[in-house]
């Protein structure tokens, strides 16, 4: 699985000052629907709870390491 879009949803974020601050506004269902989402990603980033955009940033990026290597995941939470 590639995450093209959303890496390019969290570059947006850091080079955009309004996009991020939409992302944590409340606005984030309606900015990420200018990015064809799989449901999974779209899921993901909509269930992230986050104060600031290095939260959110940190947050996704660990979604998105735990799709690609599931088992390492496994093996950090024991």
């Amino acid at each position: 699985m590639t995450y093209f879009m959303l890496n390019a949803i969290l570059t947006r974020a850091l080079l955009d000052a309004q996009f991020s601050k939409d992302i944590l506004n409340g606005k984030r269902q309606e900015r990420i629907s200018e990015y064809e989402l799989t449901p999974l990603e779209k899921k993901a980033l909509l269930s992230i709870e986050a104060e600031d955009m290095d939260q959110f940033i940190h947050q996704i990026t660990n979604w998105m390491y735990t799709q690609e290597n599931p088992s390492a995941y496994k093996a950090l939470r024991n």
